[in-house]
């Protein structure tokens, strides 16, 4: 399965596009292809006995897989980091979405500069983003 570890470069490069230098406390953002999934033994094997009784298990499974990945990219839990690259970003309250908030709103490009909004941002429904920077006010009082 892929982790942090195994696209290094990209990890640093996606906090890079909204300034956030990638240092140790923060855990950098999960990177992974949607064939990993797509081919991941345990999850295939939790489809297949959900579509079990269906008529066409075999289909239906990879059918699920597809549609459930779809879903929760129009839900903005995962976001299309390099089309061609197959690669798909997993939009944590850690490990993308916090870190950006803290930067922006924190100070991180000085008093009154905006920054562009990041790609995957504009995936994420604006309640997510308020009530997680309303929980690091509240935590923090950094913002």
């Amino acid at each position: 399965r892929p982790s942090e570890s195994s696209f290094p470069s990209i990890t640093e490069g996606c906090m890079d596009l909204f300034g956030v230098s990638s240092d140790h406390a923060t855990p950098p953002p999960l990177l992974f292809t949607f064939e990993s999934i797509y081919k991941d033994g345990e999850l295939a094997s939790i489809a297949n006995e959900t579509v079990a009784l269906t008529a066409s298990p075999e289909a239906n499974a990879q059918r699920l897989v597809r549609k459930t990945f779809a879903a929760m990219t129009n839900d903005g839990i995962l976001s299309l980091y390099d089309a061609k690259g197959d690669l798909y970003l997993l939009v944590s309250r850690t490990r993308v979405i916090e870190p950006f908030l803290r930067y922006a709103y924190g100070g991180g490009f000085g008093a009154g500069q905006l920054i562009p909004q990041p790609f995957f941002i504009k995936s994420v429904p604006r309640k997510r983003v308020a009530d997680i920077k309303r929980w690091i006010e509240v935590t923090d009082g950094i913002i």
